[in-house]
This record gives structure tokens, sequence and C-alpha cells, in this order.
């Protein structure tokens, strides 16, 4: 799929580097005006991107810490799904493809990955978690059910190994779009209506 609006999303992004102190209001509508072009349709992985890091340049230089942790957390998102193609099908309103944008990428490159932290910091959790649920499991099956060791031990393995794939696979997308709900707040509401269109299920 051809990178349709990267293009004028760039013009905008050549212009604000002239704007060193402020985002203008020009180029403040400008990009509400390519980001309602955007709503409801379906868009390229570098299109989607691009609209992120030129808001998160807005909300910089407006000091909105909310909105820009918003717009890192979600492009950062991307970027992790267009590495692991397997994710790509969890996002149906996005065309992957194999490039990045170099300006994007230099972006990526200087922030810290508080994707992958998230991310890292909810495995462990639930690592600890699952291993508490298995212990319980364990000792109701051994002291209650009267199930032999040996058995109550695999079954305890199985509860395990379930335990921990169900809170990743249902568990961390939940935590990550509450997450994003709680920074939601600065957004403003063409980007975000955006964003609800290429993730219609995050903000119910």
């Amino acid at each position: 799929m051809a990178d349709h609006f990267l293009g004028a999303l760039k013009e905008i992004e050549r212009r604000s580097r002239d704007n060193t102190l402020i985002f203008s209001d020009v180029l403040s509508e400008r990009l509400d005006g390519i980001a309602e072009s955007m709503i409801s349709t379906k868009l390229s992985d570098n299109d989607y991107m691009k609209l992120l890091e030129l808001y998160y340049q807005k909300y910089h230089k407006q000091e909105k810490k909310k909105a820009m942790m918003y717009c890192i957390l979600r492009i950062q998102q991307m970027a992790e799904c267009k590495k692991m193609k397997k994710f790509n099908k969890n996002i149906k309103n996005i065309e992957f493809s194999d490039s990045f944008d170099e300006y994007t990428l230099a972006f990526l490159n200087k922030k810290r990955p508080y994707y992958k932290n998230m991310a890292l910091d909810f495995k462990k959790k639930a690592l600890f978690i699952s291993l508490i649920i298995s212990i319980i499991f364990l000792a109701l099956i051994v002291l209650v059910c009267n199930v032999s060791f040996v058995l109550s031990w695999i079954l305890s393995l199985i509860m395990y190994v379930g335990s921990y794939i169900t809170l990743i696979q249902v568990g961390y997308p939940y935590v990550f779009e509450n997450r994003l709900m709680v920074l939601q707040e600065e957004i403003d509401p063409l980007c975000l209506a955006v964003d609800l269109s290429v993730h219609p299920n995050s903000h119910e």
C-alpha cells in the first residue's frame, strides 16, 4: 500500500523545523486537516506513525506530557507490530510495510523503549501471578481432591503455562489500553478519532 498521506505530513514536518519555538497555528490546522482525511481510512503504518510523531512535536511545544506519552506508546507499539509480523493481524485498519521512514526511525531511536519496558514489567508480574495460581491449584487438588502428587504436579504445570499465556494475550492489551485511556485526556479530538479508527476496540 502506498503512503498516501506521508508526503503532506513530511511537508508539515519540514516546516515545523523552521518554527523551532512554536508549532504554528497554520501547521496545526494543516495537521488537523490531514488527520480528518485519515479517519476511517485504511492507512499505511508509515502514515499513521508520522501523524502521531507530528502530534508529539506539537504536544512537546505545548508541554502536554500525557499527550506526548500517548503518542510515543502508540508509535512504539506500531513499530513492534511492524517488526513482528505475527502481530500485524491484530490491527485491522493498517497496511504494514517493511520499511521505516528515516525520520520516524531516528525519532524512535532517541526515545526510551517505554512500550517494551511496560511489556517486560507486565510479563514479570504475570509470571509471579501464574506461579501463585499454580501453587494454590496444586494444594487444592492434592489436599482436597486426593489426586496423586505426580498428576497434580503435571496439572499445576499446565495451569501455570495456561495462566501465563492468558495473562499475556488478554491481560496485557487490557492494561496497555487502560494506560492510554488515562493519557488521552490531552489528545486533540481529531488525533484521537484517527487512533480510534485504527484501534476501534481500544477506547471502549
